[in-house]
């Protein structure tokens, strides 16, 4: 029996070690607040007073934290133990420059650290059918195979450490434009005076049918904005993305004023409401 641990039980880190738990493996678990961790406790699993105590007993360690700043802190902090044979796999969505700095720490620990941030929400983290891009050591990726299965469908091997972060970025600026566009489109329907419902039945078995526009889409539709997705989750991982592609000195204009439409709408009150809600505040805005 392989001997894991999970850091990080918000909406995504608790099924996700549920996950492990039931593919037969050893579950330790850390939080910053250890309430969160009882319903786990009650299934099973252990729960560690500290990241040290934690670390001396697993051979991975996965990590699901919201930014740059938790992650860092706990890489610090796993650093005062002895590391070697052991990966620390990040699922969280950072910086380039908070994964190269994290993979520092546990490297001088003597550990391994993959970059592996997922694509999906909290229902294919509750589904096991996850999208993980890695980077870092590729033979580290396959050894903790067991892991990935067991929490996702896909995992794709990016290039050396950073790179899953890197394609992360990408695949959420993709994600928000259509995501904008979508929410554009339908506001354009409604002051057209079509039914929604009819403008998912085409989309949903046009061209441009997907999972995402699917679920956003009916999600507008339903004028449901419950935050599956949270809007200042996408607003965080745009603002990374924009920032490295500064970095770079590329010019992205579509995803730059995209920044801004998630800017503004959380500046007029749906930071907490799910992505989608960037129809209301498109509405609101006419």
């Amino acid at each position: 029996m392989k001997n894991v641990a999970m850091i990080g039980l918000g909406i995504m880190g608790v099924p996700m070690a549920r996950n492990l738990a039931k593919a037969g493996m050893a579950l330790s678990v850390w939080n910053r607040s250890p309430d969160k961790a009882q319903t786990l406790v009650d299934e099973g699993a252990t729960l560690c007073p500290d990241l040290v105590s934690l670390a001396s007993g697993v051979s991975h360690i996965v990590i699901m934290v919201y930014g740059p700043e938790a992650l860092l802190a706990i890489a610090e902090k796993l650093a005062k133990s002895d590391l070697t044979g052991k990966t620390i796999i990040n699922t969280s969505t950072v910086s380039p420059q908070a994964t190269l700095a994290a993979n520092a720490y546990i490297e001088t620990a003597g550990g391994v650290f993959l970059d592996a941030p997922v694509s999906g929400s909290v229902g294919p983290a509750t589904a096991g059918e996850l999208v993980f891009m890695v980077g870092g050591d590729k033979g580290s990726m396959e050894e903790a195979t067991d892991l990935f299965d067991a929490m996702g469908k896909k995992t794709v091997h990016c290039g050396p450490v950073g790179s899953g972060t890197r394609m992360k970025l990408a695949i959420q600026m993709l994600l928000g434009n259509v995501l904008g566009g979508l929410s554009e489109a339908m506001v354009f329907a409604n002051a057209a005076g079509l039914d929604l419902y009819d403008f998912m039945a085409v989309a949903n078995n046009g061209a441009i049918a997907c999972p995402m526009v699917a679920a956003k889409g009916g999600a507008i539709a339903d004028q449901d904005f419950t935050p599956v997705s949270p809007m200042h989750q996408l607003g965080k991982d745009v603002g990374l993305a924009i920032d490295e592609a500064n970095a770079k000195g590329l010019t992205l204009p579509q995803s730059s004023d995209l920044l801004a439409l998630l800017t503004a709408a959380m500046q007029s009150g749906f930071i907490e409401q799910d992505v989608c809600a960037i129809y209301s505040h498109l509405q609101a805005s006419q």
